[in-house]
């Protein structure tokens, strides 16, 4: 698992080691680019710094750092960055670096792996399209789950929070009650949802729970609740 939540971000960054994210493609005065941001500790402060560098088009080229500047002018030391801001704390460096730059929550890695988005980048754009006698392909609008993959994402996760957390410990969520958006309203995006539910993550984990020591039960809501779940461990 290759994304940090917030808490291991912000644990990360507690413990003097630096963060950072992919942002895509740029493109700068005609010349194509990319852009990644980085949050760097730096003698009790945290320093955000935003690089535009040119894109090779190269899935070789995974050390971000070696890439040439596309905007100098802007950076005191060459490979230094457009400095964007500097926070007092870590939690607060995390939400100036996306109020700032188009980084996101959930997509930050640790540092120097900025050049492992970089790659998947450059790998995805290449893919070729399915071929006319590779048989019907999926609707965009009809995307397809390998069940395969998920069991596997789903080790990586539990072996990322295992790490993070120790063996045998656990993660404790901030907050328990959030907003929650009704089945039918989730998917039609046309329209703006109507009335919020509230859910429960104490609830969820309850159901979790009958789950664990009951493998024979049905039941129904079972993914749900668990997303409910993996969504807060990753906005925490």
């Amino acid at each position: 698992m290759r994304h940090l939540t917030r808490q291991f971000a912000i644990g990360a960054l507690q413990r003097g080691r630096g963060i950072e994210q992919f942002l895509g493609p740029a493109s700068v005065r005609g010349a194509a680019g990319i852009r990644w941001v980085q949050i760097t500790p730096r003698s009790s402060r945290y320093r955000i710094s935003l690089h535009t560098v040119e894109d090779p088009d190269d899935d070789r080229c995974g050390d971000l750092t070696q890439l040439v500047s596309l905007d100098p002018a802007d950076e005191e030391y060459v490979g230094e960055g457009l400095e964007v801001g500097v926070a007092d704390d870590a939690a607060q460096a995390l939400s100036l670096a996306e109020d700032r730059t188009a980084a996101v929550p959930g997509r930050w890695v640790n540092a120097s792996m900025a050049g492992d988005e970089y790659v998947d980048h450059v790998r995805a754009r290449r893919s070729p399209h399915a071929s006319a006698t590779a048989g019907p392909s999926p609707s965009p609008d009809e995307p397809t789950v390998d069940i395969t993959r998920i069991r596997t994402v789903f080790g990586q996760i539990a072996d990322l929070l295992e790490r993070e957390a120790g063996p045998g410990q656990s993660v404790t969520l901030p907050y328990d009650l959030f907003w929650s958006v009704p089945a039918d309203a989730r998917y039609t995006v046309t329209e703006e949802p109507g009335e919020l539910t509230i859910g429960s993550l104490s609830d969820a984990l309850a159901n979790l729970d009958i789950m664990a020591e009951d493998p024979d039960a049905t039941i129904k809501h079972a993914l749900i609740w668990l997303s409910d779940v993996l969504r807060a461990l990753g906005d925490a």
